[in-house]
């Protein structure tokens, strides 16, 4: 699926979703628990698994050409490069993916396996 965002930029990402995309995004999160000791969990949960499942399905976006990134999901680092996406793109990017987000296990839909 394409994904036109805002600043002339595009992402395309896979959107026919496989069990590891599962895996792999809800394995981004992760907790210690330790008995007698308070625990301490961030509220970017949900940003933690999106940008997991963004890292490994685009598989092409124009900031290859503008800006030099390399495609997250030819990338094993691709999850840090996110970080860098403007925040009104990131937002668009966001909104596009949630039902893809939803299939995986997030969103108030399924409840993660």
């Amino acid at each position: 699926m394409r994904v036109e965002l805002p600043n002339d930029q595009w992402v395309e990402c896979r959107d026919e979703l496989v069990a590891g995309d599962k895996r792999k995004t809800q394995e981004a999160v992760k907790f210690t628990v330790t008995d007698g000791q308070q625990q301490q969990v961030s509220a970017g949960v949900q940003n933690e698994m999106r940008v997991a499942l963004l890292a490994n399905i685009i598989t092409a976006w124009s900031y290859a050409e503008t800006r030099g990134w390399p495609i997250p999901a030819n990338n094993p680092g691709g999850v840090g490069i996110l970080d860098l996406l403007p925040i009104d793109e990131y937002n668009a990017l966001s909104d596009a993916v949630e039902p893809l987000l939803r299939k995986v296990g997030f969103g108030g839909e399924r409840v993660p396996n």
